[in-house]
């Protein structure tokens, strides 16, 4: 469909004219069918006349039509395309910098029961007056290769959240993401479970926040083969109870 649109668009001027000159000459054909049957005598010779004059007319309406339609895609699809074609750059290198050398807590759990959690107490006084929406700022990561690229900072988030971004450094081994209650982050439960594939740009977890409700940051570490790690990459994010 796109390759018609191209081509349409490429020979619009000449569709145009080819059109125009056709429907002269049916004009001319419609002129000469009305001074024929003008000047016939009989019947059989004035419908000829008129049947040629039908048909020519019909001729006229169908080039009308089919210059509606290429004026149609000339001025509207093209110009559409065009746009959508443009909208799409190309990123730029990412120059990943130098993996720190603090090692990772010794035996992982691989997998974290989170047991109940008691709904902290909002640091806000709630009032009957509506509370400005925060701005969704993009996370700023110190490293690519640890990267949250959704949700941003201070986003409103609630029910089931798909944490997206990449994990995915030299000599990879896991990644985890984990929530942390507010400013606390000396305890930060994984959410799910340590995922042994990199990600580049896509889904890292699924979230289900559950009762929690206020202030949580979202934490992405990815450590390599030999327990080191990028900084990890920290989110603050706002979870409204359902």
């Amino acid at each position: 469909m796109t390759v018609l649109i191209e081509v349409i668009d490429s020979f619009a001027v000449w569709i145009y004219v080819a059109c125009a000159l056709t429907i002269f000459v049916y004009l001319r054909v419609i002129y000469l069918a009305k001074r024929e049957r003008g000047a016939s005598l009989f019947t059989i010779e004035k419908e000829v006349a008129t049947g040629k004059a039908y048909r020519a007319t019909f001729t006229i309406l169908g080039l009308l039509v089919i210059i509606s339609l290429v004026a149609f895609v000339d001025v509207f699809l093209a110009p559409s395309l065009s746009v959508i074609a443009g909208s799409t750059t190309p990123d730029g290198p990412v120059v990943l910098p130098t993996a720190t050398s603090t090692p990772i807590p010794p035996t992982p759990t691989p997998t974290a029961t989170r047991g109940p959690l008691v709904r902290p107490a909002p640091p806000w006084t709630p009032t009957p007056e509506e509370s400005p929406t925060p701005n969704v700022a993009p996370a700023s990561c110190p490293d690519p290769a640890a990267k949250i690229a959704s949700p941003g900072v201070n986003q409103t988030v609630s029910g089931v959240v798909e944490v997206k971004g990449s994990a995915d450094t030299d000599f990879f081994q896991f990644y985890k993401v984990e929530f942390c209650l507010g400013q606390n982050t000396s305890h930060c439960p994984v959410i799910d479970e340590l995922k042994y594939s990199p990600v580049e740009n896509g889904l890292l977890v699924a979230w289900n926040t559950g009762d929690l409700s206020g202030p949580v940051t979202l934490r992405l570490t990815v450590v390599n083969v030999d327990g080191n790690y990028p900084p990890p990459c920290e989110v603050p994010v706002v979870v409204q109870a359902d």
